[in-house]
């Protein structure tokens, strides 16, 4: 994926929130800063946190740093620890989202629903109902970088 794609962009401080390896967003990183020579990006995600833990060890933080743009990945820990809860995870990423929506930053989530049907379609209710934007992907093989890439540059158009 060209950064030409993110010309134009007007980001720059991304925070990453999440439940997982979020190693690929080192390429959104690398394309927004090619985009915009002042970006700086902070990875607060850690593996296996349930939807909860990320918002309680991670928000705080994220808010912190002001971003102008967040990632936010979280629940799928919570499914694979068997403790997924809809509700709950629901609840976790309204606080999350909201909190960033309202701080000035254009948030950016995850509904993949090969990986678990119920998740993608409350992470993209979650995200649509507070504005951001749901990068939703119909493949679980898709390279979460170039889908990434390919919702940022269609939300700046």
């Amino acid at each position: 994926m060209s950064a030409s794609m993110l010309a134009g962009a007007r980001w720059k401080r991304l925070v990453i929130l999440g439940d997982s390896d979020m190693s690929w967003t080192d390429r959104i990183s690398a394309a927004l800063a090619a985009a915009q020579p002042e970006f700086e990006a902070f990875n607060l995600a850690r593996r296996n946190l349930l939807a909860a833990e990320v918002r309680i060890t991670q928000l705080t933080p994220a808010l912190e740093l002001k971003p102008d743009l967040a990632i936010v990945v979280a629940g799928s820990s919570d499914i694979a620890r068997g403790e997924f809860n809809p509700a709950l995870v629901r609840s976790e990423l309204s606080v999350m989202i909201s909190a960033l929506r309202a701080a000035g930053a254009d948030v950016l989530t995850l509904a993949w629903p090969e990986r678990h049907r119920e998740l993608a379609a409350l992470t993209a209710e979650v995200t649509k109902k507070f504005g951001g934007i749901c990068c939703a992907s119909s493949s679980d093989a898709a390279d979460p970088a170039a889908e990434v890439l390919r919702a940022l540059a269609a939300f700046l158009r």
